[in-house]
């Protein structure tokens, strides 16, 4: 039996792996009705339960491109995949259980279990391939977690004459292959954030005369609570990573690390002990490449008036987009996020520092006004946001609005209370600023 719920496991996993359409319920249950393996993924499954036995149990990646237990790929350069298999023994001693590491070869139009190595990890986080050699084969990236040491391990292999050989070994937080040194072949950029230290580290593996080995390390932002994304882009034209780390649960900064004259840089952070204050921002919101220029752009948060004396979680804030070019930021666009409603309005630069909002959540609603900054209040509102739902808004008197957007289940208005006021703007104004989320 053990061996029939590991082919309906494989199975399941490839097909919610491939499948990126949505189930229905009927769906569910032609899958669930125990689906065998057929054809060549079959005949794998076959080799490695022969090696394995029947007490194992099959390791699934957490994350990134490849989620299943069995993985195809060709690791050893012949033109043909191999088969990659995460699993634990159930019959290791003292109640531990590693993650194994076998590989599943084709030798004369027969697949075999040819290698299998122990990690010392009892759970697998992502795995990678990648030709970080520079000899046109691809090598294999695991990232292995370990929930009794909560520590993270980086084991990076080659795979060669039926043999899995161990390169580099290496703790980590995250980690991410790019060609940052631009020599045609992806480096190895490896995080590394330790909290009781009070340090953070990148360190950048590459080739060199056909040898791999460690290129450069940075610091980084050691006062972050972790990693939120590591994103490849440029600056000023040269590859770059880009990555987004938490401080707390509110805010977040950038470093951004790059090879400039042949030597790792993070422009932000200098020492052990220094903190990123360039990209320091009040939203937990990662870099993106907002206006589709091909770059990552970062965000930046500007408090709006009348809010410098509320706690945290009451305050609002002005987002702002700005590239960096390696030496200069440059804004890219400035707005008022509304989340809770999916859209976005741009503030006119006569707007800023004068200029506020006030929300109603309940009804949806958010007023621009002008802010007096002696009486602490809102002395002149602008413009007011509504959204409706589809059916609602059919029911009242759109007579007073300028229609904003619509969507599916919303429709997005405006009502322009002031005319004459300095900081008053028009219909079609209104509508230029304002965008779907």
């Amino acid at each position: 039996m053990k061996r029939i719920f590991g082919l309906t496991a494989l199975v399941l996993s490839l097909v919610m792996t491939l499948c990126s359409c949505s189930l229905t319920n009927g769906d569910y249950v032609a899958y669930m009705t125990a689906p065998k393996a057929t054809g060549e993924m079959s005949d794998v499954a076959d080799a490695f339960y022969d090696f394995a036995g029947e007490n194992v149990t099959l390791s699934y990646p957490a994350r990134g491109d490849y989620l299943s237990a069995f993985t195809l790929e060709d690791i050893d350069g012949d033109g043909l995949r191999e088969a990659v298999v995460f699993y634990t023994s159930d019959k290791d001693e003292n109640g531990v259980a590693p993650v194994h590491i076998n590989i599943v070869d084709k030798r004369k139009g027969e697949w075999r279990s040819v290698a299998d190595a122990v990690t010392t990890s009892n759970a697998v986080d992502m795995l990678s391939f990648a030709d970080i050699s520079g000899n046109g084969i691809k090598e294999m990236v695991v990232g292995l977690t370990s929930v009794t040491k909560n520590e993270n391990v980086l084991n990076l292999y080659t795979y060669q004459d039926s043999r899995l050989s161990l390169m580099v070994q290496e703790t980590y937080t995250d980690f991410i292959l790019s060609d940052l040194t631009e020599n045609g072949s992806d480096d190895l950029l490896i995080v590394n954030l330790k909290t009781a230290e009070k340090e953070s580290t990148a360190k950048l593996y590459t080739v060199s005369n056909n040898e791999l080995l460690l290129n450069g390390a940075v610091y980084l932002d050691s006062n972050v609570t972790g990693y939120a994304k590591l994103q490849e882009s440029t600056v000023g034209g040269k590859k770059a990573v880009y990555i987004d780390a938490y401080k707390g649960t509110t805010s977040m900064v950038t470093d951004i690390v790059y090879v400039e004259n042949g030597v790792l840089k993070n422009p932000f952070v200098t020492s052990a002990d220094t903190e990123n204050e360039f990209t320091l921002r009040s939203l937990a919101e990662p870099c993106k490449d907002y206006d589709g220029d091909g770059v990552l752009d970062i965000p930046f948060t500007r408090l709006l008036p009348g809010f410098e004396l509320r706690v945290n979680s009451e305050r609002a804030y002005l987002t702002i987009w700005r590239g960096y070019d390696g030496a200069l930021f440059h804004d890219k666009v400035c707005g008022y996020f509304n989340q809770a409603d999916g859209y976005m309005m741009k503030y006119p630069t006569e707007w800023l520092d004068t200029v506020t909002i006030t929300r109603d959540s309940s009804s949806h609603m958010l007023t621009f006004g002008v802010y007096d900054p002696i009486l602490g209040t809102v002395s002149s509102e602008l413009v007011r946001i509504k959204r409706y739902t589809v059916e609602d808004y059919k029911q009242i008197d759109t007579s007073m609005f300028v229609e904003l957007g619509t969507n599916e289940n919303y429709v997005y208005v405006a009502r322009i209370v002031n005319t004459t006021s300095e900081y008053s703007v028009d219909g079609e104004t209104l509508k230029s600023m304002f965008s779907l989320l």
